[in-house]
């Protein structure tokens, strides 16, 4: 039971990160039918609910999965470890910043990131650096361009320090965003930062 509910939200999750975004929906819902008697598996599966919602543009219902996935994950003990123990009230934080950005909210996405960062430890670098460039791609979407440039050299400070192409890609794409505010400082010196890591690389 356990174990089923969880893979049907993992499924959920890895078609989201496919773009195979017409199962997303009724994978979550399997995976909630389920009936996991763990509170971080079913806050897990309610995080998947939420995006498949966005996919179809349904801000209410949205809304109404995240809070009950950040319930869930608020209510459960902590015993460090088992299925679904990284669905922490942080992550569903930054699992609901993606939701905004896609649901074109970018002010939204920018706060919940932050709230995001708040809760993990420093020594989260990866999921920082993620998440800084997350928050730098909706500034830049909010045509914030400074702050948007700030985020980025953050991210990318902790891309080069744990070696991760992937928060490097992100940044990337915040990079891009910003080529309408070139003459900006901060877009300036982004891209001096981007253009040299990828020399070195």
């Amino acid at each position: 039971m356990e174990f089923t509910a969880y893979a049907f939200a993992r499924m959920a999750q890895r078609a989201r990160d496919a773009a195979d975004q017409d199962r997303v929906l009724g994978l979550a819902r399997a995976a909630e039918r389920a009936g996991s008697i763990r509170e971080q598996v079913r806050a897990f599966a309610a995080v998947q609910r939420a995006h498949g919602h966005t996919v179809e543009g349904d801000t209410g219902s949205f809304r109404a999965a995240i809070d009950e996935a950040r319930h869930l994950a608020a209510t459960t003990g902590s015993d460090g470890g088992g299925l679904g123990a990284f669905c922490t009230t942080g992550y569903i934080s930054a699992q609901e910043g993606e939701g905004w950005l896609r649901l074109g909210r970018p002010g939204a996405a920018v706060r919940c990131f932050g709230e995001a960062l708040d809760a993990w430890p420093e020594t989260y670098r990866r999921e920082r650096g993620r998440y800084l460039a997350r928050t730098a791609v909706a500034h830049a979407t909010a045509d914030e361009p400074e702050l948007a440039a700030a985020a980025a050299l953050a991210a990318l400070n902790l891309a080069n320090l744990t070696r991760s192409a992937r928060i490097q890609r992100e940044v990337a794409i915040a990079g891009r965003q910003l080529a309408a505010f070139a003459t900006e400082p901060g877009v300036q010196q982004l891209h001096a930062a981007l253009a040299a890591s990828a020399a070195s690389s």
